[in-house]
C-alpha cells in the first residue's frame, strides 16, 4: 500500500516511516514547514497515497490536516488522522477514517492502516 505521512514534525515521521516500510509499505515522508508547504502538496498528489496519515495540527501558517485533506482533494476513508491532543475533539473537528494518538504503539497503528 502507497502511504503518505503528513507532520510537522520529523521524529513522527521518521518513527512512523520505519514502522510502515518494515510493514511492507511504500511510504512518502513528508515533514511539513512553512516555506515548503505548496511543494509538500505537490509531492503529496504526485505519490497519490491509498492512504494518508496526517497530523491534525501542522502548526505553520494556521494550517491542520483538515487543509490539506481539503487542499488535495482526499476523501476521508482514505485519512488516518494522527494527534496528540484528545481524540474527541480531533473527531469533531477532523473527519477521517479513523484517529490514531501519536503515543499508540507500533501494533496500533498497523492495526488501523488494514
Amino acid at each position: 500500500m502507497k502511504i503518505a505521512i503528513v507532520d510537522d514534525k520529523p521524529y513522527y515521521v521518521e518513527a512512523f516511516e520505519l514502522v510502515l516500510e518494515d510493514a511492507g509499505h511504500e511510504v512518502l515522508p513528508v515533514c511539513v514547514k512553512e516555506r515548503f508547504y505548496a511543494d509538500s502538496l505537490r509531492r503529496i498528489a504526485e505519490f497519490a497515497p491509498d492512504l494518508v496519515l496526517l497530523d491534525h495540527d501542522l502548526g505553520i501558517l494556521g494550517k491542520t490536516g483538515q487543509d490539506v485533506a481539503e487542499a488535495l482533494s482526499i476523501p476521508k476513508e482514505r485519512i488516518i488522522g494522527t494527534s496528540s491532543s484528545p481524540q474527541a475533539y480531533c473527531g469533531r473537528k477532523f473527519p477521517a477514517k479513523a484517529l490514531l494518538k501519536m503515543s499508540s504503539a507500533r501494533q496500533a497503528l498497523l492495526e488501523v492502516i488494514r
